[in-house]
């Protein structure tokens, strides 16, 4: 049985740093763009130690800043790639700039300063990281060697690559200077999973010897698997220090049938971290919930059971932190508060859907997922756990 592997990256997510100045219009934009735009490959070093420049922060997390989303919306044609400001608070969509990659695969954005970045594969699988000034559309490019590696996190400077694998890898790029480096990590180290302040939590394998072998190589590595453990530690990179949160056999630890409990990383709430666990057969899944423990892995309790054949739960968080969690059903949407362990669905009203929940704000409001018409819902918390799906409309662009 393979082990359920943690989905790292969200491709296509915006970071946010701080809000951009007035900025031109969309096309006074790729015109000045067009023509003031340079490329170069960044420089690389390598570093035994280093440390974070402020807090760090998950690309998928960050692409709200106070009441401001920043997106990338794609049209029927390439050309229609349109880099949008939502002002939530003022209901109301602006076009920044569009971009003129084409066949690129965009990877990762953020706003930064009076810069927007935004990080793409071209079709000849280059690494290209884009720095636009919205004010008078000049752009730098620089060539990065992160060999497929994709933006996951950032912090005040920096932006961070990781790969996860067999062997995971993690380099960052100093915004200001596109200087790239390629960064130690704990030995074995397979997956990254959150962030906390200045610091990762991490997947490692302990294994009876130094892995030398892929998954490819099937037979070599199952044996070599059967008697690794995973541990799961938070890791300061200033100091190398690893603190445990959780050990247990690679393939999982078994029920009292004999059936490996797999375990998933959902995310962290209020001092606590949450994992999906399920006991995976051959016939389906079985005795699925959500468990927590401290952000030392003391004190395990299962929150709530989940029906078994809707596998894990989707997540609703708010600034990197867990509000609910959410499942689709034949009749809309079944929300659990982890909170109050309540657990509350959400029914269909005639022909319209339950709207999904697509991220928390601030100020106590659901922003819904944008509309098939390019429009988005804000709603408060109160009113959408009442069925009530009439918050404000964002009209489209």
């Amino acid at each position: 049985m393979k082990r359920i592997l943690l989905p790292l990256l969200t491709a296509a997510f915006c970071l946010t740093a701080c809000a951009p100045a007035a900025p031109a219009s969309a096309s006074e934009l790729s015109a000045t763009a067009e023509t003031t735009a340079t490329a170069e490959s960044a420089p690389q070093t390598q570093v035994d130690t280093f440390s974070v420049a402020g807090t760090l922060r998950e690309v998928e997390d960050a692409a709200l800043q106070e009441n401001v989303l920043y997106t990338l919306q794609f049209g029927d044609t390439p050309e229609d790639t349109t880099f949008v400001k939502v002002d939530l608070q003022a209901a109301q969509q602006t076009p920044l700039c569009k971009l003129e990659d084409w066949g690129a695969s965009y990877v990762g954005w953020l706003v930064k300063g009076d810069t927007f970045y935004y990080m793409i594969y071209d079709e000849d699988g280059n690494a290209l990281l884009h720095g636009r000034s919205l004010t008078d559309g000049s752009e730098t490019v620089w060539t990065l060697a992160v060999d497929r590696q994709y933006p996951a996190y950032l912090d005040d400077q920096y932006l961070y690559f990781t790969r996860a694998d067999y062997t995971a890898g993690m380099k960052r790029v100093d915004l200001t200077t596109g200087v790239l480096e390629d960064l130690p990590l704990p030995a074995q180290t397979t997956q990254f999973m959150d962030v906390d302040g200045s610091r990762f939590l991490i997947a490692r394998l302990l294994t009876p010897v130094p892995m030398n072998v892929s998954p490819e190589e099937t037979e070599q590595y199952d044996a070599l698997m059967q008697n690794t453990e995973i541990e799961y530690c938070w890791w300061d990179p200033a100091t190398g220090a690893l603190e445990k949160v959780l050990r247990e056999p690679y393939y999982g630890e078994e029920d009292a049938q004999g059936n490996r409990i797999d375990r998933l990383y959902l995310g962290k709430a209020e001092g606590k971290l949450y994992f999906y666990r399920v006991a995976s057969l051959e016939t389906g899944l079985e005795n699925g919930r959500v468990e927590r423990c401290g952000m030392d892995g003391s004190g395990v309790e299962t929150v709530f059971a989940l029906v078994d054949e809707r596998g894990a739960p989707s997540v609703l968080k708010q600034a990197g932190e867990i509000r609910w969690f959410w499942q689709s059903t034949p009749n809309g949407l079944m929300v659990y508060l982890p909170a109050t362990g309540q657990q509350q669905e959400l029914t269909m009203q005639g022909e319209n859907h339950v709207p999904w929940p697509d991220r928390g704000l601030p100020d106590g409001k659901v922003l819904s997922s944008q509309q098939e018409d390019g429009s988005y819902l804000v709603m408060s918390e109160e009113d959408y756990l009442a069925g009530n799906f009439t918050g404000t409309t964002i009209p489209a662009l």
